[in-house]
């Protein structure tokens, strides 16, 4: 009897993952980097899907404590890539990075750089204070808006020039289509491992990029 039950048991487990299309190929996926210019489409050789977090509030006044989420939190997006005879991605993601630093809300307020750079990221003076607390009044937008995923938030900030998307796509193994597809909003490529060359090598080259971002969905 106990035998029956066991195959049994196997059998429908074995039904349910077909009934489900089996399980996810990590190997079949498809990444999209969208800097605000032209989209670069692309198979990096490792993608990190981003984990997820809160930060809590512990409420200790009396009994065992309780932890109340107010925050959420995201890990950087990491990426491994292949360079390729064309160098496109490395240099797709460098092109990015310079605009970054060149969109026209840093360079408006070359005052704040040039004294954080020479007081190492601090503003000593009430001067710098008060175009430090300028820039953050020109970044911040509270009418800024997302779809039903988000709703509305107070705390993001309208920085969008320099950031972009990046769409990564779950693959089906059949036929190529999409499982599922997650979008990193406001995102930008925040660090560039270094990349080793050696006579040696027979390998092929490779380099890390950890992407910031604010906000993801599925679609």
């Amino acid at each position: 009897m106990a035998r029956n039950s066991i195959v049994d048991t196997i059998t429908s487990f074995r039904e349910n993952v077909i009934s489900r299309g089996g399980p996810q190929i990590a190997a079949m996926y498809e990444v999209t980097l969208n800097s605000g210019s032209d989209p670069l489409v692309c198979y990096p050789l490792t993608v990190v899907i981003p984990g997820r977090a809160f930060q809590f509030y512990e409420h200790d006044i009396w009994g065992p404590s309780r932890k109340i989420p107010v925050k959420r939190t995201y890990t950087q997006c990491s990426m491994t890539f292949v360079v390729y005879q064309d160098w496109l991605e490395r240099t797709y993601i460098e092109g990015w990075m310079n605009n970054l630093l060149a969109s026209k809300l840093v360079t408006g307020n070359s005052a704040l750089v040039e004294s954080a750079g020479n007081n190492n990221l601090e503003a000593t003076t009430e001067e710098q204070q008060n175009i430090g607390v300028s820039l953050i009044n020109s970044l911040s937008n509270n009418s800024v808006s997302r779809d039903a995923t988000f709703g509305e938030y107070g705390d993001y900030i309208n920085y969008v020039n320099g950031t972009g998307t990046i769409n990564i796509r779950a693959l089906n193994a059949s036929d190529k289509s999409t499982n599922k597809e997650i979008v990193l909003f406001e995102a930008y490529p925040a660090s560039i491992t270094p990349m080793a060359m050696a006579a040696d090598g027979s390998g092929y080259a490779t380099f890390n990029v950890g992407f910031q971002y604010n906000s993801y969905a599925y679609i």
